[in-house]
C-alpha cells in the first residue's frame, strides 16, 4: 500500500467515524424528545393518581369520623349544616379530618400494620406487686388460659389443664 493510499484510507476512516458520531448524536437527541413526549403523560398521570387518591382516602375517612354528635358539634361551633342533599359538605369533611388531626401522610400508610413500633426497643416495665400477690394467693388460677376455677378443683374447668 502506497503512502497516498494509506491517507486515503486513513481520510475514509476519519470520514466514517464523524459521521457516526454525528448520527448517534442526532439519534440520541431524537430519542430524548421521543421519550420526552412519552415520559411526560406518565409523571403527569402518577401525580394526578396519587392526588385521586388522597381525596378518595380523605372522603373514606370523613365518613368513618362522622358521627351524630361531631355534626351537632360542627353546627353549634360553626352554625353550618353538616350534610347538604344527602352528602357531607366540604367544610364538614376539612373540620372532621382537622379535629382528628389527619396530615397527608398518614392517609398512605396502613394502620393495620406499623412496622416503627416493633423496631424500638420497649424497655422492661416490672409488674405491679398487687398483681403477683393475687395470682400467688389464687392457687386456683390457670396459667394457660387465664380462667379462675374453684378453690377445690386441682384441674382448669377451661381447658383441663393441671392447676399449680
Amino acid at each position: 500500500m502506497t503512502k497516498k493510499e494509506e491517507e486515503q484510507a486513513k481520510a475514509c476512516c476519519y470520514c466514517t467515524l464523524c459521521i457516526a458520531i454525528i448520527v448517534l448524536i442526532i439519534a440520541a437527541i431524537v430519542l430524548i424528545f421521543i421519550y420526552w413526549y412519552i415520559s411526560l403523560p406518565i409523571i403527569v398521570g402518577v401525580i394526578l393518581f396519587s392526588y385521586i387518591y388522597q381525596q378518595k382516602q380523605k372522603q373514606r375517612l370523613a365518613k368513618l369520623l362522622d358521627t351524630i354528635p361531631n355534626q351537632q358539634e360542627f353546627k353549634a361551633g360553626t352554625g353550618l349544616n353538616a350534610i347538604e342533599d344527602g352528602e357531607l359538605t366540604n367544610e364538614y369533611k376539612a373540620w372532621l379530618l382537622r379535629k382528628a388531626d389527619v396530615s397527608t401522610l398518614t392517609l398512605f400508610t396502613n394502620p393495620q400494620y406499623r412496622p416503627m413500633h416493633t423496631l424500638q426497643p420497649q424497655p422492661y416495665q416490672q409488674q405491679p406487686e398487687g398483681v403477683q400477690t393475687n395470682l400467688e394467693q389464687e392457687k386456683n388460677f390457670c396459667t394457660k388460659c387465664g380462667t379462675s376455677n374453684k378453690q377445690d378443683s386441682d384441674y382448669c374447668n377451661n381447658c383441663g389443664n393441671k392447676l399449680d
